[in-house]
């Protein structure tokens, strides 16, 4: 807040849980407020409402953020080698994460519904 001078400017900082964030920008936007929010990538709100997000020259949030696929490393024996090779090959990028996000926060879409169709999709020959 210091470093940007956005105290000077009338903004003050508010802490509060994700949902009370995500209530609290949803405020926002409905009373055509202007509003800065230390959002991330991947996160549905991306998907639901035109973000304009702001240069950070100092870094001071980090880098850009990227959806990525894990396994943890216990657990690679109980997968074939067909399989493991199919979920290397999958990409969701930011944009589908942000959808399924949506899907399951917002929607109450059960997750592995929308993850099995996802990846079905993802399948599908271009």
């Amino acid at each position: 807040m210091k470093v940007y001078g956005l105290e000077q400017a009338g903004y003050r900082f508010l802490n509060g849980t994700q949902e009370q964030c995500l209530v609290a920008f949803e405020q926002a936007v409905a009373e055509q407020r202007w509003a800065i929010v230390p959002l991330w990538r991947p996160q549905f709100l991306h998907t639901i409402h035109p973000i304009r997000e702001l240069k950070e020259p100092g870094g001071l949030l980090g880098g850009v953020d990227r959806a990525v696929l894990l396994i943890r490393e216990d657990r690679l024996d109980k997968l074939d080698g067909a399989t493991l090779t199919a979920l290397d090959k999958l990409r969701f990028g930011n944009e589908l994460i942000e959808r399924l996000d949506y899907r399951v926060s917002r929607l109450g879409e059960p997750l592995d519904r929308v993850a099995r169709e996802a990846i079905a999709a993802l399948q599908q020959p271009a």
